[in-house]
């Protein structure tokens, strides 16, 4: 449905069919239990040449439909005018307004979003169990638990990355960052979880996120504290994630995904931040 290996194909989709209705399982184990396969599965209707239309969006549980829920939507709500993705959303039937959200992009008010740059296989011989002379703290997402942070931690995660030539194109200057979880699933309670890392919260002037984080960076160092409270308290709202779910059908939650998302202008962030402090 989405991401970019498959924007090619979208296109070449969306060019010959009208979608006329489109139904998805609540739950991922059901519809292939007899043979225990847990995944995304999606019934789409196509016409081919037809006129596009109003969209019919259904969802029940499993394949036995009992409890099977339907609405009719305008296309804008499955395909947004003029979006160059071309991502085909499923609205939610937890969210009224799955029309987008108001606002800017990531770009827009100066800000980016990376995926971790430390893949930590191909740094193994460069990594610590506990923090040594000479390393900087390396951060996983088993560092965030429960909304609080904790460095060091024991786990079978390393806590630290040595520096030095191998790795320090690798590291970040240590700020206050907007830190996400890449991997989430539609059972869990939120798709879209953000987490504050304060600049005091770890020693040393470095810091290595793992790759399976997305860091909301400015140029590749720490934002404002007031700007990342803001980031930090829109993207924990339910009006993103629920807008969030409409078009993310996969486990991963992408650096695109977080740059396509509109987000209040800078000024609208710092109050946000300030508020909230």
């Amino acid at each position: 449905m989405n991401g970019p290996y498959f924007k090619a194909f979208r296109y070449w989709l969306l060019d010959r069919v009208a979608i006329t209705h489109i139904h998805t399982f609540k739950s991922r184990n059901k519809a292939f239990s007899d043979d225990n396969v847990l995944q995304e599965n999606v019934i789409l209707r196509l016409v081919v040449r037809g006129v596009q239309g109003q969209t019919a969006v259904s969802a029940s549980t499993d394949q036995n439909f009992t409890d099977m829920s339907q609405r009719v939507v305008p296309f804008s709500e499955i395909l947004t005018p003029g979006d160059d993705e071309k991502f085909i959303h499923v609205p939610s039937f937890g969210a009224p307004n799955t029309c987008g959200l108001p606002g800017q992009t990531l770009r827009e008010i100066g800000l980016d979003v990376c995926t971790g740059p430390v893949v930590d296989f191909r740094l193994r011989e460069h990594l610590r169990a506990e923090p040594v002379k000479g390393s900087v703290p390396l951060i996983y997402s088993s560092h965030f638990s429960r909304g609080t942070f904790k460095w060091p931690r024991e786990s079978r995660k390393p806590n630290a990355i040595m520096v030095n030539a191998d790795t320090q194109t690798w590291l970040m200057r240590k700020g206050c960052y907007v830190v996400l979880r890449r991997f989430t699933s539609k059972e869990e309670k939120r798709r879209i979880v953000a987490y504050l890392l304060h600049e005091d919260a770890l020693p040393g002037n470095l810091i290595g996120f793992e790759n399976h984080l997305n860091v909301i960076h400015q140029d590749r160092h720490g934002l404002e504290p007031a700007v990342a409270l803001g980031i930090w308290r829109y993207l924990n709202s339910q009006a993103v994630d629920d807008y969030f779910r409409t078009f993310s059908g996969h486990t991963q939650v992408n650096a695109t995904d977080l740059r396509r998302l509109r987000y209040p202008a800078l000024e609208a962030l710092k109050a946000l931040g300030k508020e909230h402090a």
